[in-house]
């Protein structure tokens, strides 16, 4: 639920151990990194990463200065993200600003299972903000509470069974290096106690987990390359938004049939290549 540019590379001692001089470095990094357009710190927790001695961890620094350290993980293993069905907790849908990015398979999901177009989720429900230059949909925070729009009176998600994949992760955050996805467990993010083992795909439960990996895969570098290239268009400003106008449009606004999800992407995918060439390669 994090963005990219609150991720940042941090050298560490040649014995695996983290010196002070590194640590006061890394907390350094994350105030400059993680501030809000006011200046202030942001509510989410921001993260760094570096390579450990024998394996990768990660090095999570919270705005209040303390560390902890995490495993990265893949699909196959266990990591203790069961939460007896959050037994009325609604903690992680209240107040997440613009954080639930939707992707193209969220937005297959959400207009397949609720009958409705992209275009009219749009009005309720979804909100678009920017990123990098790009245009992107978020799930809406509503009212004073600052809660998810898709929760009931209850405080129950009534998209559970089709909710969006960085929902369906949660505690569990996606990381993406050398074309691999791995996840890391955020500990602190989630109030529930006593947490029960599980398997990271049966967790994430979206059937044809691989395919889905792998879209995930696509779309992050996808988008990770259209940003740069966004970055290159200064002063070009209906250059820009032609590109997200069509961005939207492709992957979003024109409707999916029920149909395979994958091969309907792909295609898409291609068609973009076709009519932008070299933006996002």
């Amino acid at each position: 639920m994090f963005p990219d540019r609150f991720i940042y590379r941090c050298k560490k001692a040649d014995d695996g151990i983290l010196t002070g001089p590194v640590i006061e470095k890394m907390k350094q990094g994350a105030g400059n990194g993680c501030k809000d357009k006011a200046g202030g710190h942001m509510a989410q927790q921001c993260f760094l990463h570096v390579f450990s001695f024998r394996e990768l961890i990660f090095i999570i620094v919270y705005t209040d200065g303390d560390i902890s350290f995490m495993k990265l993980y893949d699909r196959k293993e266990m990591v203790k993200v069961g939460c007896h069905d959050c037994k009325g907790c609604s903690s992680c849908c209240r107040k997440m600003g613009e954080s639930v990015v939707l992707d193209p398979f969220d937005a297959y999901s959400l207009t397949v299972h609720l009958g409705r177009p992209f275009d009219r989720l749009l009005e309720n429900g979804i909100s678009l903000h920017v990123e990098d230059g790009i245009i992107l949909p978020h799930v809406q925070m509503a009212g004073k509470e600052e809660k998810c729009f898709f929760l009931d009176m209850e405080g129950r998600c009534s998209i559970h069974a089709f909710r969006p994949g960085l929902c369906r992760a949660f505690p569990l955050g996606r990381n993406y290096e050398e074309g691999r996805l791995g996840y890391f467990l955020l500990e602190a993010a989630c109030p529930a106690q006593n947490r029960t083992k599980m398997k990271i795909e049966k967790w994430i439960g979206v059937p044809s987990f691989l395919q889905y990996e792998d879209f995930l895969i696509t779309w992050h570098y996808f988008i990770k390359r259209l940003k740069e290239a966004a970055g290159l268009t200064a002063g070009k400003e209906e250059t820009l938004k032609s590109l997200n106008v069509h961005l939207l449009q492709i992957f979003y606004l024109r409707p999916y049939d029920e149909a395979d999800f994958y091969s309907q992407f792909q295609g898409r995918i291609e068609e973009w290549s076709v009519c932008h060439g070299n933006d996002s390669d």
